[in-house]
């Protein structure tokens, strides 16, 4: 799995970001 992937996954769980977001975190970027 991507380090990153994971980082950005927890990040969004602790702003309470929706799992959509998740799915493509380069896109918001």
């Amino acid at each position: 799995m991507n380090p990153t992937r994971i980082a950005v996954a927890q990040f969004r769980a602790v702003i309470g970001t929706p799992p959509l977001t998740a799915q493509a975190p380069e896109a918001r970027r």
